[in-house]
């Protein structure tokens, strides 16, 4: 159960998914403020109240989010991994490349990880997609109208074992 909060910034890539949480905000009753990361959004968001920041501006993104009063954190949709060469870092990414290299070289989940902690040690609580929308939370259980089989919750528990393995 992710903790309380009083308003999400909305760090946005490519797809709908971060429109989806725009709406489930607003449905809820929730405030939030949008950042769009420049080159990764889709059309669905040129209109959406928000900023524009460069995904090596980690200083920009943090003091815009914490001037907008948020409070909490949720990074939504797909970011292609950029040409590090290409990047033009704030003072806050210059801080942060060897961190992110670094991590990029263990994988997508280590690069999320020093993110992560880059936004707690900031004070932001970093809610995943689930915590703003519960509804895009699937529930417990089978989904259609056919349980899984002894022999398909076999290969589920493999299935999951070896993501588990392999994730890091």
């Amino acid at each position: 159960m992710a903790a309380q909060w009083t308003k999400v910034g909305i760090i946005a890539g490519g797809g709908a998914l971060p429109v989806r949480l725009i709406q489930a905000c607003d449905e809820a009753g929730k405030a939030w403020h949008l950042i769009r990361l420049e080159g990764y959004t889709d059309g669905y968001l040129a209109d959406v109240t928000g900023d524009d920041c460069g995904i090596a501006a980690p200083g920009k993104v943090i003091s815009t989010l914490k001037e907008s009063g948020c409070d909490a954190v949720v990074m939504a949709g797909t970011v292609r991994r950029p040409d590090f060469s290409q990047l033009r870092p704030d003072w806050r990414g210059v801080s942060l490349l060897p961190k992110v290299v670094a991590a990029a070289r263990q994988g997508d989940g280590a690069l999320l990880n020093v993110l992560v902690d880059t936004f707690e040690k900031e004070g932001f609580i970093v809610l995943g997609a689930e915590d703003v929308a519960a509804p895009l939370k699937a529930p417990f259980g089978a989904l259609g109208g056919h349980s899984p089989t002894d022999d398909d919750l076999a290969d589920i528990k493999k299935a999951a074992q070896l993501v588990e393995a392999i994730g890091p």
